[in-house]
């Protein structure tokens, strides 16, 4: 049993590693077409193979194909839920943030910003999980990817459509602050397109830490996110943790966000991430918004692997 464990730890790390290699190459999404030995998980760990059972959120969900079946591009209709679950995170979330930011009074505390990313998640889940099984983060699909069958071709759509969810949100969220944001310019004599400037481009995360230390983080958050999704919508899991998952994954970005928000701002998915950046960088802020980008995107396809070993360890 131990060398049975043993090989499916390194299966898992082997696949972990082509596919974060090939991302990092700019690869097709035909390229990542695992030979037919590394397409599944050697079955059962000391114990009888459980067929999986998708749940309603949080699973495989590719246009109506199953993940023994031909593998086409999700449905339009799934990747719009993807787009709009993104979509709905994002401006909640970054939001938030901007209140507390530009309008004075407003979110006192951490854990207000917190509370109100956590409920976005909780309801971006609930609204789109049964269509499109509310990934929502390029991250979670690269779990989804390793640990339950999730098509490559569909796991670089869903990253595609998040990451347009994330740049409408994004969008959203500059559009309704537009005016706080000039004035909160005018009062800090901050000039779009400098470094100073990146204070106040809204949804912009910044690290108080080093680069590599962001990275690290940002990989053990997302670990820890990757373990719990793939724990409660585990099959095993009884239909009542199965319901609450868009609650429980709401609470766990709360809770990460509260203990690692003052380190790296908590960002845990790079289309989150992205989207926002690059709407700044087209609203004037130019190219300072990508200081420390990469550990924003590098940490969590990091860390979302080990979130899948430490799964597969004990489940």
């Amino acid at each position: 049993c131990a060398n049975t464990a043993a090989d499916d730890i390194k299966l898992t790390m082997l696949r972990a590693a082509l596919v974060l290699g090939l991302l990092a190459l700019g690869a097709p999404a035909s390229a990542l077409k695992l030979p037919g030995s590394l397409a599944r998980p050697p079955a059962g760990r000391g114990r009888a193979t459980r067929p999986h059972r998708a749940s309603t959120v949080l699973e495989v969900k590719h246009g109506g194909a199953t993940a023994s079946s031909a593998t086409p591009l999700p449905s339009k209709k799934v990747l719009a839920a993807e787009v709009v679950g993104t979509a709905m995170l994002t401006l909640i979330g970054t939001g938030s943030v901007a209140a507390a930011t530009f309008v004075t009074g407003t979110h006192q505390g951490l854990f207000q910003i917190a509370a109100t990313w956590g409920c976005g998640v909780a309801v971006a889940i609930a609204a789109t999980g049964a269509l499109s099984g509310a990934h929502l983060n390029p991250a979670i699909s690269l779990a989804m990817w390793l640990c339950r069958g999730f098509p490559a071709k569909s796991a670089l759509a869903y990253a595609a459509a998040q990451l347009v969810g994330a740049v409408a949100g994004a969008g959203l969220v500059l559009a309704s602050y537009s005016a706080k944001i000039v004035e909160f310019e005018a009062l800090s004599n901050l000039a779009r397109g400098t470094a100073a400037a990146v204070t106040s481009a809204p949804g912009c995360m910044f690290p108080a830490v080093g680069g590599l230390t962001c990275a690290w983080l940002e990989a053990l958050q997302t670990a820890f996110l990757a373990f719990t999704v793939l724990s409660v919508t585990d099959e095993s899991q009884p239909e009542g943790v199965k319901n609450a998952v868009p609650i429980i994954v709401g609470l766990t970005i709360t809770a990460l966000i509260g203990v690692f928000a003052p380190l790296t701002s908590a960002g845990i998915n790079p289309a989150r991430d992205l989207g926002p950046r690059l709407v700044a960088y087209a609203a004037g802020w130019g190219a300072p918004v990508f200081q420390s980008a990469w550990a924003y995107t590098v940490g969590p396809l990091i860390g979302a692997p080990l979130g899948v070993l430490l799964y597969k360890s004990l489940y």
